[in-house]
């Protein structure tokens, strides 16, 4: 398959249909521990983007990567101006922000 260009409004579009397929990134979904499961989602999605399943893992990769960043600079009172921030609040938080109590010593 071709290489394909990466536009805000392609990655947008990627993100969206990775969201419905929940199978791919809530870990409480049925079939999130069924491996052929997973393999259709990420077919499926490389048939709408028409590009190999490595490659769009591998983009989904680096998307994950600058939200785990972003997410870094917001916990420590940034601000996000990342334009895929907000679309990416579909995602578990896998470390939750607690208030810390003071250390005894």
């Amino acid at each position: 398959m071709a290489d394909i260009e990466w536009t805000n409004d392609l990655i947008i579009r990627l993100i969206t249909e990775y969201k419905k397929k929940p199978e791919l990134w809530d870990s409480h979904h049925e079939l999130h521990r069924v491996n052929t499961a997973k393999y259709e989602a990420w077919s499926d999605l490389a048939n709408i983007f028409e590009c190999d399943i490595a490659d769009l893992r591998k983009k989904m990769n680096s998307i994950f990567a600058s939200h785990r960043r972003e997410k870094a600079k917001v916990r420590c009172g940034g601000r996000s101006t990342w334009f895929l921030y907000s679309h990416m609040n579909f995602l578990p938080t896998h470390i939750e922000n607690v208030e810390r109590s003071p250390a005894v010593n």
